[in-house]
């Protein structure tokens, strides 16, 4: 490893950058440290890469990946090399004139009403309290599998007629509320029923230990599997949140404030959130569909 890198992976780090971001930030520099010194046959050193060094590497990738991966790693080197910079190692970065690859947005991946219906039944099927409860919440209240199980038992409040939860510690670190519909507060309220009396955390592990998000990954995964549905993940039921408030006719900055796409200075971030309104795969489908001679 360059001796520059853990630097500048510390300084993410202090930045507030998810441990997850470090670790695809450090990927994508060793992969282009592999490529640099098997194409030029020299050791890596950042003073001896160049604009064509950057052109070229970012040719090589899009030979092999899709625009968007692309994208991401140049991301990832432009602040690796804006960092040296920064910290007088360079005096110019080689990834400045780099542009990214221009693409047409995609809109993320959502379950429709048929699938979501679908995927209640199965989670229901299997009478179990707490994943019930951790399935509703993520369908019908848009957390975050990080926001969900650092969630504690004084996060939710609720009576008859109204509910919330509390995110402390959201993306970011921001907080934020979102209200509960009837659907989440039944569910939840089962789960409190019979929820181990002697842990903090909203959702427990069979040890009473704090939840953890692979555990919530592999509940979702089980119940999409049983009602037929692939990829089915905890971010594709908060990407089902929040394009079923768009279809609603929700508007954008209601929709930003509930998932947490907030700006530096706590203002809805309406520029993330707009992704909803995209059309998804199964919109362009039946489009193409109609031309059909059958």
């Amino acid at each position: 490893m360059h001796p520059t890198i853990p630097n500048f992976l510390f300084d993410l780090k202090s930045d507030g950058r998810r441990r997850k971001t470090l670790k695809t930030y450090e990927g994508v520099i060793h992969q282009f440290i592999r490529w640099f010194e098997e194409t030029t046959e020299e050791r890596f050193d950042p003073e001896n890469v160049t604009p064509i060094d950057a052109t070229e590497y970012k040719q090589y990738l899009l030979n092999r990946s899709k625009p968007a991966t692309v994208n991401k790693a140049r991301i990832a080197l432009k602040r690796y090399f804006d960092w040296l910079v920064k910290q007088e190692m360079l005096k110019d970065s080689p990834w400045g004139a780099i542009r990214p690859v221009k693409q047409g947005r995609r809109a993320p991946r959502w379950l429709d009403r048929k699938e979501q219906r679908a995927l209640l039944r199965a989670v229901q099927q299997g009478r179990k309290p707490r994943d019930i409860a951790i399935v509703y919440l993520l369908l019908h209240a848009g957390l975050r599998v990080e926001e969900l199980c650092l969630l504690r038992l004084e996060d939710v409040e609720m009576s008859e007629r109204k509910g919330k939860v509390i995110v402390r510690q959201g993306k970011g670190g921001k907080w934020r509320e979102v209200p509960l519909n009837r659907d989440v507060r039944m569910a939840l309220e089962s789960w409190l029923e019979v929820r181990p009396a002697s842990s903090p955390w909203l959702f427990v592990s069979t040890r009473s230990e704090r939840i953890t998000p692979r555990a919530v990954q592999f509940v979702v995964r089980k119940y999409g599997q049983r009602s037929g549905l692939e990829h089915c993940t905890p971010h594709v039921l908060r990407h089902t949140f929040c394009h079923e408030l768009a279809v609603k006719g929700v508007s954008l900055d209601v929709i930003a404030m509930l998932a947490g796409h907030m700006t530096a200075d706590g203002r809805p971030n309406i520029a993330t959130t707009a992704i909803y309104t995209t059309p998804g795969d199964q919109d362009l489908r039946r489009a193409v569909d109609q031309l059909s001679w059958e």
